[in-house]
């Protein structure tokens, strides 16, 4: 319908009875101002003043909306009203849904993408693993989100013939050393819960510097400080939109597409099926050298003695970091740790000499 001309022929009807706006307003009980919004097309009026306009004027609602008397001409046109008026208002509400469900569309779309913002990758699952003067963990477990995080330090094999008597776990930030968790006595399979909201052991801003220096101290009963660095090792993350599904396969295959044994351990060493471990046993010269790899901590260990003294040396694969101890009539009389990727010293005093022994003699088999 044509606004304009309708609001013309209002005009018109009016001007012929000699009314001003004022005077129609008042007849049918509405505003001036609503009248001149009618004459200027700005929108047409209601059904209740379509009726009162059509009694006033003594003309059908069809040629108010039409927008001219009826005559031979046009009378067709003027009856097909009521036709076209339903036309259009089936326009109007295919628009008003159309744009309903463009506005319904776009608040879920805002919804998901909220939702994806706050939960994707908020949810993993690392095993915690470790190794270091005689002292190894292994089937450890942290869950982290960002409500809460668990942690389990799995076992604690002390290879050594002293009891713990105490276990520490801490993480460094920044140079500053943080505490998680601390207990006394011998080590039990232990599970530390954490709920951030209440900020019982550490932040979850702080898991990027748990990751990466989460230190366990374990002390002897003869006073002996033990330190361990854990490697976390990423084993789930909720960062995949889909889910692949994969054929089932058995332990073994699973053992054997994980495990990369070095050639110089498989050609040289006996393999030891129940504890899955490879060794080698040799004896020259006075001096004795037992070789092991430990296949499920990916742990190279060489204990070699010569009268009283034991030199042990333990090499984690996962982080080429290695482990010294020097051992006389059971007293300690050096230990250190070094790391071979960055070319430095990480605990205690590291002996270069040691070091080169051990990257000519034992090192060099494994590349």
């Amino acid at each position: 319908m044509d606004t304009q001309r309708i609001g013309k022929f209002i005009q018109e009807l009016r001007k012929e009875k000699k009314w001003t706006q004022e005077e129609l307003a008042s007849k049918l009980s509405t505003a001036r101002e609503t009248v001149s919004k009618w004459e200027r097309g700005v929108y047409i009026p209601n059904t209740e003043m379509l009726l009162k306009l059509q009694d006033l004027f003594d003309v059908s609602v069809n040629e108010i909306l039409y927008g001219e008397k009826i005559n031979k001409s046009n009378a067709k046109s003027v009856n097909s009203i009521p036709v076209e008026l339903m036309k259009e208002n089936k326009k109007k509400i295919k628009k008003i849904m159309r744009h309903s469900l463009l506005t319904i569309f776009f608040l879920i779309t805002i919804f998901f993408i909220y939702y994806f913002i706050n939960n994707y990758n908020s949810l993993n699952i690392y095993t915690i693993i470790g190794s270091s003067n005689n002292i190894s963990i292994n089937g450890g477990m942290m869950i982290i989100s960002k409500e809460k995080s668990y942690i389990q330090l799995g076992n604690i094999n002390n290879t050594t013939d002293k009891k713990i008597v105490s276990v520490e776990l801490y993480y460094k930030k920044k140079g500053k050393q943080y505490r998680i968790f601390k207990d006394l006595g011998e080590p039990n399979n232990y599970l530390l819960i954490n709920d951030f909201s209440s900020n019982e052991l550490f932040q979850y801003k702080d898991f990027k510097y748990i990751k990466n220096n989460m230190i366990l101290k374990i002390e002897l009963e003869d006073s002996t400080i033990i330190k361990v660095n854990l490697k976390l090792q990423k084993d789930f993350s909720n960062n995949k939109l889909f889910r692949k599904y994969i054929s089932t396969i058995t332990d073994d295959e699973i053992i054997k597409s994980n495990i990369k044994v070095p050639k110089y351990i498989k050609e040289k060493f006996d393999y030891d099926k129940s504890i899955n471990t490879y060794s080698l046993f040799t004896n020259d010269n006075n001096k004795t050298s037992l070789q092991k790899y430990i296949v499920d901590a990916n742990l190279y260990t060489v204990e070699e003695q010569e009268k009283n003294i034991i030199y042990n040396y333990e090499l984690s694969l996962l982080d080429n970091s290695l482990t010294y101890y020097e051992f006389c009539d059971s007293q300690i009389n050096n230990q250190f740790t070094y790391d071979y990727i960055d070319d430095e010293c990480v605990y205690g005093k590291c002996d270069k000499k040691v070091v080169k022994y051990y990257k000519n003699n034992y090192l060099i088999n494994l590349k």
